[in-house]
């Protein structure tokens, strides 16, 4: 997702999600299609938090003009096996 936005591929980024999520992600990633890669480029890594059977509840912590904000991201293990986030 991350290569994916900082390339301005918003589609690329929007196959990381479930598809229930798809859509609102796509809306907000082309509002903030402009500050895409500044955003990304302070994006840590992704930290698991905790794992309960189809269910990653993940830490990912942004840095942006000095501040850290830290993020919840959640990934669904869909069905085909595949992990996708459904929110953050």
């Amino acid at each position: 997702m991350k290569t994916a936005l900082a390339g301005g591929d918003v589609e690329g980024a929007v196959s990381s999600f479930t598809e229930a999520s798809q859509s609102s992600f796509r809306t907000n990633f082309a509002v903030l299609f402009p500050y895409l890669p500044q955003l990304v480029s302070g994006m840590g890594d992704i930290q698991i938090v905790n794992l309960i059977d189809r269910i990653a509840e993940c830490d990912m912590q942004l840095i942006n003009d000095g501040i850290t904000y830290s993020f919840q991201v959640l990934f669904i293990q869909e069905p085909n096996g595949k992990w996708a986030i459904r929110s953050f």
